[in-house]
């Protein structure tokens, strides 16, 4: 009898474990975001996440067995978050030569995501190898960019100024007022529409 319970399809008691188990992931998840958002990567540590996930450490290294892990995942999930909704950003763009490209200005992050990506920055300054999700991530927007409608250099100079704007109010440099931001993307918008 015992053999039969162990070799038995998976119970409906698993399901709500596995939906409690990605509960406390993304709990872990969101803690570490707000740590890395209000107080910096560099307080970005185990003890911080859990305390502020209110979780102990056991359930952190069920999820993540090191901090690096943590952080991969972080750079991960903004990837992922970006690219998963970039077929909706196109739509509003259905009428652009390229909407791809149109949807590239309209989708210039937030004061949170660079908050974040500001955090995750520092993260990877101190360990360079949590580049390589970021590089690859770039690595297909240019190669998306070499055969875009509007021409490869038109899109190079839209997605170079979008980057430059985005790193350089990343580092905090007082490069643009808010208002001259705002006619900067107009600006490139007209040129990704073609305007």
């Amino acid at each position: 009898m015992l053999a039969d319970k162990k070799n038995a399809e998976p119970s409906d008691a698993a399901a709500p474990y596995s939906a409690r188990a990605k509960q406390t992931r993304e709990r872990i998840l969101q803690a570490a975001r707000d740590v890395v958002v209000q107080e910096g990567a560099n307080r970005l540590t185990i003890d911080a996440v859990v305390a502020r996930a209110g979780l102990s450490k056991g359930a952190f290294l069920y999820h993540f067995k090191t901090k690096r892990d943590l952080l991969l995942t972080l750079i991960d999930d903004q990837v992922h978050a970006f690219d998963s909704s970039q077929e909706e950003r196109e739509r509003k763009f259905a009428g652009d030569p390229d909407p791809w490209l149109s949807s590239q200005v309209a989708s210039m992050p937030n004061n949170e995501m660079e908050k974040l990506g500001a955090a995750l920055l520092a993260a990877v300054a101190e360990d360079p190898t949590l580049l390589e999700p970021i590089r690859a991530w770039y690595t297909r927007q240019y190669a998306r960019a070499r055969i875009s409608a509007r021409s490869a250099e038109v899109a190079a100079i839209v997605l170079l100024a979008l980057d430059g704007a985005f790193f350089a109010e990343m580092m905090g440099f007082p490069t643009l007022e808010l208002n001259e931001r705002q006619r900067l993307l107009r600006t490139l918008q007209e040129l990704a529409s073609g305007c």
